[in-house]
C-alpha cells in the first residue's frame, strides 16, 4: 500500500517533536538536580539517577534527530518506566517529566508511522543477463 505524503511531513513532525521533548527532559532532570524547590538533592542514589536520566534524555534526542524510531520505543520504556511513571504521579513541577515523556512516545509513533515499510531504501531489480 503507497504511503501518502503526509507521511513524511508526520515523521519530521516526529522528529521535531522527538528532540525537543528529549531536551525538555533533560532540561527539567537539570533543574531537579541543581534547582530543586522541594528539597535538597544531596543523595547519592538521587544524583546518580538524575544523571542517568539526563543522559538517557540526550540519547534519546540523537535517537529522535536519527528517527529511530525503535530506539524511540526502547529509550521511552527505559527512561519512563522505572522513573517517569513515579514522577508522573507525583504533585509539583516534576511531574511534567511524565507527560513529556508520554509526548515522546507519541512522536515515536509519529515517527514511525512516517517511515516507509521498506526503510527508505529503494530495491534493486536485477535483470537477467541475455
Amino acid at each position: 500500500m503507497p504511503r501518502l505524503a503526509s507521511s513524511s511531513c508526520s515523521a519530521a513532525a516526529g522528529r521535531l517533536l522527538g528532540v525537543l521533548a528529549a531536551l525538555s527532559l533533560a532540561a527539567l532532570w537539570a533543574v531537579f538536580l541543581f534547582r530543586n524547590p522541594y528539597a535538597a538533592s544531596d543523595a547519592d542514589a538521587t544524583r546518580l539517577v538524575g544523571y542517568t536520566m539526563i543522559a538517557g534524555a540526550a540519547i534519546a534526542a540523537a535517537a529522535a534527530a536519527r528517527g529511530a524510531y525503535v530506539a524511540m520505543y526502547l529509550l521511552f520504556f527505559v527512561m519512563f518506566v522505572p522513573v517517569g511513571f513515579y514522577v508522573l504521579l507525583t504533585p509539583g513541577m516534576f511531574s511534567a517529566i511524565g507527560w513529556i515523556e508520554i509526548g515522546y512516545l507519541a512522536a515515536a509513533i509519529l515517527v514511525h508511522l512516517g517511515t516507509p515499510a521498506d526503510g527508505g531504501q529503494k530495491k534493486r531489480v536485477s535483470h537477467p543477463v541475455d
